[in-house]
């Protein structure tokens, strides 16, 4: 049975025992999450017209993949997650499931599958101007330009 709500959906070996017991175990976690991820997509209710008639119909839409949400399939806090980043034997993991999530957001904001906004905010990108006041003496009188 498909389960497709997070809190409800855990990684085989869950919790805080079984994923930090090796890089291996982490990683095969973290790896059920995304493809945990990939075959639970949100699906939004969409009426269509076909030939003449109003049909109801499912439009599937994938969602972001999130460290909180990682955290809820391994069964384990966030506080953990941020100590397995500081485990050396982890670290390494941790860097490459963090980049693979990134990754997601950032492609899924690019090609219009999220909102870019959100997901930019989320990132930590900005969008900076930077402006500059020149001022310039014309006949003796400053001008700001």
């Amino acid at each position: 049975m498909r389960k497709k709500h997070i809190w409800s959906a855990r990684a085989e070996n869950s919790g805080r025992e079984a994923v930090s017991r090796s890089p291996k175990a982490l990683q095969e976690a973290c790896f059920e999450y995304f493809e945990w991820n990939e075959n639970n997509p949100f699906e939004e209710e969409h009426l269509f017209q076909y030939q003449g008639e109003i049909v109801k119909g499912q439009k599937s839409k994938p969602r972001a993949m999130t460290i909180n949400s990682l955290c809820m399939f391994l069964d384990i806090a966030v506080g953990e997650w941020n100590k397995f980043k500081e485990d050396p034997e982890l670290a390494d993991i941790c860097t490459m499931v963090s980049a693979a999530i990134y990754d997601q957001k950032f492609t899924g904001a690019a090609s219009n599958f999220f909102n870019a906004s959100l997901i930019a905010r989320d990132l930590g990108l900005k969008d900076t101007q930077e402006h500059q006041l020149v001022q310039v003496t014309i006949e003796g009188k400053d001008a700001d330009l």
